[in-house]
């Protein structure tokens, strides 16, 4: 059990992203902010730099691995918004299918 700290970075990395999924409006109208996920990702590369000049330090690690869970859902969150964007722009087919089927509901603004 020398490892343990790999454990519980582990289990941190996990919490953190089953925190981001039930925090994440899925409703909303905004999406992920690509410039928050930017944010996160050098704020991890921060603390990469740090643990190299620093050595290991254990808040280093699991600062790392919890931001490394809620980095990675907001960014996947962004990526499958934006394909699905995308999807339904370039393909009127499937647009007009997905309505037709009420898949999604289309909303005007007053």
């Amino acid at each position: 059990m020398r490892n343990w700290w790999l454990l519980l970075g582990t289990i941190l990395s996990i919490k953190a992203s089953s925190f981001a999924a039930q925090n994440y409006n899925a409703n909303a109208r905004a999406r992920p902010n690509k410039y928050f996920a930017g944010f996160l990702l050098i704020l991890l590369l921060t603390i990469v730099v740090l643990w190299s000049l620093l050595g290991y330090r254990g808040y280093l690690f699991w600062s790392f691995a919890a931001l490394w869970g809620f980095t990675f859902f907001i960014l996947a969150e962004l990526t499958q918004m934006t394909f699905a964007t995308n999807q339904l722009i370039n393909s009127p087919e499937f647009f007009y299918s997905a309505v037709a089927e009420n898949k999604f509901l289309i909303e005007h603004e007053a």
